[in-house]
């Protein structure tokens, strides 16, 4: 893909890598953010994402 950047890499990796559940702390380190606050802000869509997936899990458990 010819409009392909590295700075879409970077995102795809991250909203891939929260995904998959890895640690916030470990996707900051990799992207190279100074704060894990700056990873969370910027990624919050991918986060909001897993949010409604906890919330399924915690229903679907109490639910039982």
């Amino acid at each position: 893909y010819s409009g392909l950047t590295p700075h879409m890499l970077r995102h795809t990796q991250a909203t891939l890598l929260i995904g998959e559940n890895v640690d916030i702390k470990t996707v900051s380190s990799r992207l190279g953010h100074s704060t894990v606050k700056l990873t969370l802000d910027t990624y919050a869509h991918a986060i909001a994402a897993k949010d409604q997936a906890a919330a399924n899990t915690i229903g679907n458990l109490l639910s039982n």
